[in-house]
């Protein structure tokens, strides 16, 4: 499946790709474009944030359901994206955002820990977003291609089997995502917290 997927689509493998660590390095280095106050800001929240993990008890159901509420919206964002062809830049520009994030949050980690930062933004950032970009990123790619077969369809103005296929797929694909996107979500509210309390 994987194999195809590559050898089929390897452009749209590398533009998303390209998307995905475009993201991850704009987020990791914007933090050296703010200012002192702003700066010392996320210092200080990354300290309240630390005492919170440190001296109480944290809901996993409240994490959880955070997290679900954080990352659904892009994964139905790409989903309904990729049904249409209009949505071909939403879809690049979703991958690219959520990977800013992943960039930021592990900038903004190492800025206010210092050297102690690189092995906490290690592992509690990077597993679980190794897991949700990983998903975006497939869920992504195939977005692309449906969206595309979609334009050529209309372009013949006429969908055949293919069509159902091609949907079917997509939806399978999908449902493959969300296997990653659960199993990051999962880290995240079971391992994080536990992890961050331990080298904080």
């Amino acid at each position: 499946m994987f194999k195809s997927l590559l050898k089929n689509n390897m452009g749209i493998v590398l533009s998303i790709a390209a998307c995905v660590l475009i993201g991850i390095c704009t987020g990791a280095f914007a933090i050296n474009n703010l200012s002192s106050v702003q700066t010392e800001d996320l210092t200080n929240y990354m300290g309240g944030f630390s005492e919170i993990y440190s001296n109480q008890s944290v809901s996993t159901g409240s994490l959880f359901v955070l997290s679900i509420g954080q990352n659904i919206k892009y994964f139905l964002i790409l989903l309904v994206s990729g049904m249409t062809i209009i949505g071909l830049p939403a879809i690049y520009f979703m991958c690219w955002a959520r990977s800013f994030i992943t960039g930021f949050s592990i900038g903004v980690i190492i800025g206010a820990f210092g050297s102690k930062g690189i092995l906490i933004a290690f592992l509690t950032i990077v597993p679980t977003d190794f897991f949700k970009l990983s998903a975006f990123m497939y869920l992504g790619i195939n977005a692309v291609i449906f969206s595309v077969r979609i334009f050529k369809l209309l372009a013949r103005k006429g969908f055949d089997i293919s069509f159902k296929n091609s949907f079917v797929n997509f939806m399978k694909s999908a449902l493959f995502s969300l296997f990653f996107l659960f199993a990051g979500i999962l880290y995240e509210t079971l391992l994080t917290p536990v992890l961050f309390r331990l080298l904080v």
